[in-house]
């Protein structure tokens, strides 16, 4: 194996390198996993849900009891998305349902996709339907991150259209 030059150090191996990158990013890794979230959490229900939506100037449509769709304008798409909380009440989902399923073409160039929009990410239904989709943590919400993860959504949406649309 070569090794690295540093100056004043005297010599890396690159296995020590590779060995202290590793370590590094273990200890990032632990250090960004959030704390699990408990009882005693500021998490939003459901009707606080819609309430935001309204707050923000949006019609809710309800889907069902814990499900909130609102049509937002971007570019040249008019985006229904879907709104609701998880069971457990961690997270918020969103996901737009964007087309039938895709060709194995296209699902390619989506999964290749994932990679540039995540934690947004293009998934397909169980019944086949391609959908793309954002999770929310659900403790300390507030409408001005709600409305930035909207934003981060429907940017990915038009951002990636070639890959996704006819």
């Amino acid at each position: 194996m070569g090794t690295l030059d540093v100056q004043d150090s005297g010599e890396i191996t690159v296995r020590k390198f590779l060995l202290a990158s590793l370590a590094i990013t273990s200890f990032g890794v632990v250090m960004a996993t959030p704390a699990p979230i408990t009882a005693d959490d500021d998490r939003w229900e459901t009707p606080r849900l819609k309430q935001c939506l309204e707050e923000l100037g949006y019609e809710p449509t309800e889907i069902n009891e814990k499900k909130w769709e609102i049509k937002l304008a971007k570019g040249n798409y008019n985006i229904p998305v879907a709104t609701e909380l998880s069971a457990s009440g961690n997270y918020i989902w969103l996901t737009a349902r964007l087309a039938d399923s895709p060709s194995d073409e296209k699902a390619g160039r989506l999964l290749r996709r994932n990679a540039k929009i995540q934690p947004s990410q293009f998934y397909v239904s169980d019944k086949g339907s391609l959908l793309i989709g954002l999770t929310c943590d659900n403790r300390a919400m507030t409408n001005a991150v709600f409305r930035k993860a909207l934003d981060k959504l429907t940017d990915d949406i038009v951002a990636s259209a070639e890959d996704w649309g006819k």
